[in-house]
């Protein structure tokens, strides 16, 4: 986060100046203690082993400028530029001497971690306040990333510069998955990658060996775990 950021103590505000304006922002200092007792509200519920948990606030911009009040040490005891957190860990490291617990324990909150992990679902066209009309659709050219490819002959053929690919449609079904829904149609597949033959759309996703469900025209085709990577 680029220009001047000021932690407000008072009302737990991040205030940024950046070309003469200044907008307002959660304070992420108390975004993490917050976290933080999410956290060991979890970890209490699922009977795990109590554990020092500490936090802090990184600034990834070294030009960015932190201010706050004076006599307000949470910020300069939480917060950091992106080039102190080494020298921070190593300081609560030096604090945490004595062992809390043992490997097996280590491995057990590992584990739960893992199983109970959900990932994150965003709305990017929400987000960033677009419509699916907005979006360019087509299947890109992987070598001048032109759009949309011709689908002729079993090959995807770029007319701005001839380049021709077999599975350039892969890229185009992932985009889909990450903008639209994690589940597509024969019909929102050739819509999104100008194709006019239900046929030849079957015949691709089929052979993405895509996790299936419904039958006939209510068939959908679901984004497969990892197909996010």
């Amino acid at each position: 986060m680029a220009g001047t950021l000021y932690f407000d103590p008072v009302f737990e505000q991040l205030i940024r100046t950046l070309n003469g304006r200044e907008e307002g922002f959660l304070d992420p200092i108390a975004q993490v203690r917050r976290q933080k007792k999410q956290l060991t509200r979890w970890m209490d519920l699922h009977q795990l082993p109590p554990i020092p948990i500490e936090f802090m606030v990184a600034i990834s911009n070294p030009s960015t400028i932190i201010r706050t009040e004076p006599g307000n040490f949470a910020v300069p005891q939480r917060v950091a530029h992106i080039h102190q957190v080494p020298e921070r860990i190593q300081t609560i490291r030096s604090t945490c001497s004595e062992e809390k617990m043992t490997l097996a324990e280590l491995k057990k909150i590992g584990h739960y971690l893992i199983k109970y992990h959900t990932p994150s679902e965003i709305n990017i066209l929400k987000m960033y306040q677009i419509t699916e009309d907005d979006l360019i659709t087509g299947v890109h050219c992987p070598s001048c990333r032109a759009i949309p490819m011709n689908r002729t002959n079993g090959t995807w053929r770029c007319p701005s510069c001839g380049c021709k690919s077999k599975n350039a449609h892969v890229q185009a079904l992932h985009d889909y998955f990450l903008l639209i829904s994690p589940a597509i149609t024969n019909e929102e597949f050739r819509k999104w990658t100008h194709l006019k033959s239900s046929k030849t759309a079957y015949k691709l996703l089929q052979n993405m060996n895509l996790p299936v469900s419904g039958n006939n025209r209510c068939r959908l085709y679901h984004q497969p775990t990892g197909f996010d990577k």
